[in-house]
């Protein structure tokens, strides 16, 4: 046979590699398919656009219905964000608790509200335990749907509301509500609800709770001439005592309905069904405090290195349960407490703060969210999460101290990350002062203030010569009352140096 030459062997060995890339590629194809068929889908699932009803009855709230007829004492609790809270006696859980109190006089009728400054499902999800639960309430009205806009991964924070409501008492009966924003009418005037509104009507439907649309007249109302947007609304979303008086009404529209249909009225064990959210997580589980590491020792400008270093430990992380923390040693060395803004006269200069005797009580720890909260149960201190944020709100202000082991001279260092404003607050302001032992009125010893759309972030060295007992304090403060919102130094990096006698 012919020997073939060099063209006729390149020729077969071509063939030969493509076939070979042929049968690669498709064992690879192959493969590729067996997985997609074995493996589950990581998108979720879109969530569908309800549409808009002023009342959606499902399961209703018979057990109130049944309490309520029967004269019996019915806690009624409000769980949402600054639309729930604001408005005082005129807004709109308080007119509601009117209606009922006119129309049930048999029974007693106790309000709990548990609106927030801080909004959304996520935080109302976390914070029911601590502000809902311990009221045992028979029925619940859930009002976050403006707070999710644009969050509208949110399904598995009101699943577990209402799977909290439940586990604590099935015969807890539950409502969503609905509120309204600007940005959301042209989804209202198609008759849908907005992307926020459908999650919540998602997890309605799967458990049976009742839903209520409260501003879906308003907008037809603007449209049409007969009322006017500011009218209503503060802002774009903030309701006037006239918004909240429309909120009320259509509550009290969709209650009357609800109380007053025989079908409706059967009290019923509400039933936890398998929940939407795969692995929901109910409960947060409580993790222990990691020991702090010893730091680096703090080195100035000028090469001295200190002796002793003490670095603010990380909230959720080395700190947490106590608003005091100890050292190794049992020293009590850093403390947060509060202060009340209108106790501090809102001057955001060097002389705030400087009064003690005029601060408020220590910080609460908020474990499932690892932080710590001021009285009105809000964000203050917490870490994000490898440096401290601290936060200032309207008139829950935050106190840093430090408590010097022993005497000498000290350098402080205080570096941060960045200044980060929201709501209607445009300002805020750092005084570091000096507080002798035992002594009431203490001297600035360093300030910072950082305006809004101004990169002005913290960078201060101080040197001080501290007694032993001594506090260094840090000392927050903002501009802003009412509205919500906040303003927070982010990342701060606190260092305090001991370089000796």
């Amino acid at each position: 046979m012919k020997a073939m030459g060099l063209k006729a062997w390149v020729a077969v060995g071509l063939i030969a590699i493509g076939l070979v890339v042929v049968a690669v590629c498709a064992v690879f194809r192959a493969d590729r398919a067996a997985q997609a068929a074995t493996q589950p889908a990581t998108a979720p699932e879109p969530i569908p656009i309800y549409d808009a009803r002023p009342l959606t009855v499902r399961d209703g709230i018979g057990n109130v219905a049944a309490k309520l007829s029967a004269g019996s004492e019915v806690t009624v609790a409000f769980l949402g964000g600054p639309i729930t809270l604001g408005g005082g006696d005129r807004g709109f859980p308080q007119l509601v608790m009117n209606w009922l109190r006119v129309n049930y006089p048999r029974a007693t009728v106790r309000l709990v509200n548990a609106g927030s400054v801080d909004a959304g499902s996520s935080f109302g999800a976390a914070r029911y335990d601590r502000d809902v639960r311990p009221h045992k309430p028979n029925l619940l009205f859930v009002e976050f749907a403006v707070d999710d806009a644009g969050q509208e991964n949110r399904l598995h924070h009101f699943e577990r509301i209402v799977r909290k409501a439940w586990t604590a008492d099935p015969a807890t009966d539950v409502v969503f509500l609905y509120a309204v924003h600007a940005d959301e009418r042209d989804h209202y005037r198609g008759g849908k609800l907005p992307p926020a509104a459908s999650v919540q009507e998602r997890v309605a439907e799967h458990y049976g709770v009742p839903s209520i649309a409260m501003g879906l007249d308003l907008i037809p109302r603007v449209d049409t001439g007969k009322a006017k947007w500011p009218e209503l609304f503060y802002e774009r979303s903030r309701p006037t005592p006239a918004g909240h008086a429309a909120y009320a009404n259509a509550v009290i529209a969709a209650l009357e309905t609800l109380l007053g249909d025989e079908t409706s009225k059967k009290p019923l064990k509400h039933e936890l069904k398998s929940p939407l959210t795969e692995d929901l997580i109910v409960q947060a589980t409580s993790r222990p405090a990691t020991t702090m590491p010893a730091p680096p020792a703090m080195t100035t400008d000028a090469g001295q290195v200190a002796r002793e270093t003490y670095v603010m430990p990380l909230i959720g992380v080395h700190w947490m349960g106590s608003p005091e923390f100890a050292d190794a040693d049992g020293r009590v060395l850093w403390r947060l407490r509060t202060q009340s803004a209108s106790e501090n006269g809102r001057r955001l200069n060097p002389t705030f703060g400087l009064d003690r005797s005029r601060w408020g009580p220590p910080m609460r720890w908020f474990g499932e969210w690892r932080l710590f909260t001021g009285p009105a149960g809000v964000y203050l201190a917490g870490a994000n999460p490898k440096l401290n944020n601290i936060t200032a709100r309207e008139d829950d202000l935050p106190i840093l101290t430090f408590t010097a082991p022993r005497a000498g001279e000290y350098v402080l260092r205080v570096k941060g990350g960045g200044v980060v404003f929201w709501g209607l607050h445009n300002t805020l302001a750092m005084n570091i002062a000096h507080f002798p032992a035992g002594q009431t009125k203490g001297k600035s010893l360093a300030f910072h203030r950082a305006q809004a759309r101004v990169a002005d972030n913290p960078n201060i060295e101080v040197k001080v010569r501290l007694n032993e007992g001594d506090d260094l304090a840090f000392l927050f403060d903002t501009n802003a009352t009412g509205g919500g919102g906040g303003a927070s130094y982010r990342d701060l990096d606190i260092v305090v140096g001991w370089f000796g006698e």
